[in-house]
């Protein structure tokens, strides 16, 4: 799997057609260069209108987004007795209780969405929010000769997945807070520019959206929960 790499700022490299996914990992290499830094601070630039945020693949082809998290870091799990970690509260006491089993809900190419742990639908104010983060917050000035190092490791929890009209999921992002780190299921996935702090602004975003597991902590929920769309 051919990855592209950022740190301090991200680019975005052009894959070959081979089917083969993407990761973006954030560069690990601080500019020693206080002006390249300053540079790769994240503005917000009018670039881009809501109508031709809108246009770009694979909004333009979803009639729903949502923002999810999974267990996709450890990989397969069998069920188990929760230890004191994950004891449920009840009446004042903790007893452990029995979770299911855990699998990566993108093994092999396919969508299992019964491993999702919460699944958030977002209204079209945050679907708006969530172009205009992709498109329109980009580096005050781009180098191309800043130094990129890559992050070994990507162990996602998280992922915007993109549904359409008949109510198939088409396009996916997994996103690896912990590694700074996003891997699309298509090279067609268009993110905008990058930034130093984008990753942490789509960490916010999703806190604010109500996703918590993958991002506000990593202790999981006993039972998958699918909340309605809050205000952004």
């Amino acid at each position: 799997m051919k990855r592209l790499l950022f740190a301090w700022c991200l680019v975005i490299l052009s894959l070959p057609a081979n089917g083969q996914r993407k990761q973006v990992p954030r560069v690990n290499y601080s500019p020693e260069s206080k002006i390249d830094k300053y540079n790769c601070q994240c503005v917000h630039r009018n670039s881009y209108t809501v109508t031709q945020r809108s246009k770009f693949y694979p909004f333009n082809r979803a009639a729903k987004i949502e923002l999810v998290s999974y267990n996709g870091a450890e990989g397969p799990n069998e069920e188990v007795i929760t230890d004191s970690i994950y004891m449920l509260k009840q009446a004042g006491k903790y007893h452990p209780v029995k979770i299911k089993r855990w699998d990566s809900p993108f093994a092999d190419h396919k969508v299992d969405t019964s491993q999702f742990m919460q699944a958030i639908t977002l209204s079209k104010s945050q679907v708006n929010n969530l172009t205009d983060l992709f498109f329109n917050i980009r580096e005050r000035k781009h180098n191309p000769y800043i130094v990129y190092g890559e992050m070994s490791c990507f162990d996602p929890r998280n992922a915007i997945i993109f549904i359409n009209s008949k109510g198939e999921i088409f396009a996916f992002i997994e996103i690896c807070f912990e590694c700074q780190k996003i891997e699309p299921s298509s090279d067609k996935i268009n993110f905008g520019g990058w930034c130093l702090q984008k990753m942490d602004k789509i960490k916010q975003y999703f806190a604010s959206v109500g996703i918590q597991y993958g991002v506000t902590t990593r202790v999981m929920p006993l039972l998958r929960t699918t909340q309605p769309p809050s205000t952004f």
